[in-house]
């Protein structure tokens, strides 16, 4: 099957750098800002975020993932992940003492990978649920910030030369 494909306007301002789509919405990030668009259509339903370090504002946005619920965007300056409503309401941040670039969010659950483990939060409260995945090689361990993606029974991490499968 061949997809019908939505055409999304950019603008200057609007480029593109990462996208994350859920629900009914497409989310663009274009340096500081986050834009919403309706999945079906393409067309524009929203903004959020400025550069700065306070709610809703960011350094620079390393990544951003959608659930049913939840918009997570993770910033690789300030060291933070930020929990957004899908409209864009700030709702609350997880700060880390160590460098991360990606987090994954799937049923209400966020994961964060970094030098010391996968971490799973809970999207609801921002309480830490456990980490896992040690720091090293081989089996059940990752060799710091990668990139994560989350699904109903998986988690998958790369370090950008090996693709790791958690389940």
């Amino acid at each position: 099957t061949i997809a019908t494909p939505i055409y999304v306007t950019p603008t200057a301002d609007n480029a593109g750098e990462k996208i994350a789509v859920d629900g009914d919405y497409l989310f663009v990030t274009a340096g500081q800002k986050i834009y919403r668009y309706l999945k079906s259509s393409g067309a524009y339903d929203g903004e959020w975020g400025i550069a700065g370090t306070g709610e809703n504002e960011y350094g620079e946005i390393s990544s951003i993932d959608a659930d049913s619920d939840y918009v997570v965007i993770t910033d690789s300056v300030l060291n933070r992940v930020t929990i957004c409503s899908q409209a864009g309401g700030f709702l609350r941040k997880i700060e880390f003492s160590e460098n991360i670039t990606d987090a994954a969010t799937h049923s209400g659950i966020v994961y964060v990978p970094s030098a010391s483990g996968i971490h799973e939060y809970s999207a609801a409260s921002g309480e830490k649920i456990r980490t896992w995945a040690d720091y090293g090689e081989g089996e059940g361990k990752i060799t710091g910030p990668c990139l994560i993606s989350a699904g109903p029974d998986s988690v998958f991490a790369s370090n950008g030369k090996v693709v790791k499968k958690f389940a």
